[in-house]
Formats: C-alpha cells, structure tokens, sequence
C-alpha cells in the first residue's frame, strides 16, 4: 500500500490494482492477494464542498505561461484520490470479523480487540494503547 501511495499518489480503488501496478517478481503480493477477502478492503478520501460563489470578471488581468508537463503534475490522473484506508484481516482463528482480528489503517497495524478496550482512535504499537 505505502509503495502504491507513493508512485501513484493516492491509494488503490481494489486491491486487485495492487497485483497490476505493483512489481511482485517472487509472487508474495500475488499470494497475499488471493487469500484477501475484497470486501475486507475500504478505501476512503476526506472530501470538502466548497460553496460556488459567481465569478467576478477579471478585466485586464494578466495571462501567465504555465508549464502542463505531466513531469511535474502531482495530482493522480482523473477522479478521486484516496487517502485513507481500512484493510481488516483475520487473526489466529482465520475468521474475518471477530475479536481476534487485525485492522490496517494508514500504516498502523492494530489488534481490533485492543482497539475496542481503548475506545476510538486509540492506536496499538508493541501491545501498548496510545491516545
């Protein structure tokens, strides 16, 4: 997901992307792909609406040269950009969807239980909660 993030600025719709996007030449992302649930992904974007105002007219302002090199263009290519994600796998007992069950979101990896017992938002590093 990190190496995702990074080359194409935003996180994948599907995890399906990652096996197409993503060199895999000892095949450990292929593996890891077909024993994940698709539905155990979700990615998100924090989106604002921004109030349409009419535009003044710009009399006489000035028409400045830009540079549409796509070399220095860091927006992802059409659409929306994700910038979160939820990614929940199983844990010992191999069920999805119980207590033993591991969450991934942004990086942090976190026991669901542990998650539960501090409440929201609280983070699981080396077994200790955090605020």
């Amino acid at each position: 997901m990190t190496e995702y993030r990074i080359k194409y600025k935003t996180y994948p719709a599907d995890t399906r992307i990652l096996q197409e996007r993503i060199p895999d030449p000892d095949g450990t992302l292929a593996k890891a792909l077909r024993e994940l649930d698709p539905s155990a992904y979700h990615p998100s974007a924090d989106v604002a609406a921004v109030a349409t105002e009419k535009s003044r007219s710009l009399r006489g302002a000035v028409i400045r040269k830009t540079s549409l090199s796509s070399a220095t263009d860091d927006t992802p290519p059409g659409g929306l950009a994700f910038t979160n994600y939820v990614l929940r796998l199983p844990g010992e007992d191999k069920i999805t969807g119980t207590d033993d069950d591991w969450v991934v979101s942004e990086g942090m990896i976190r026991k669901l239980s542990e998650i539960a017992k501090g409440g929201v938002g609280s983070y699981v590093s080396a077994g200790v909660l955090q605020p």
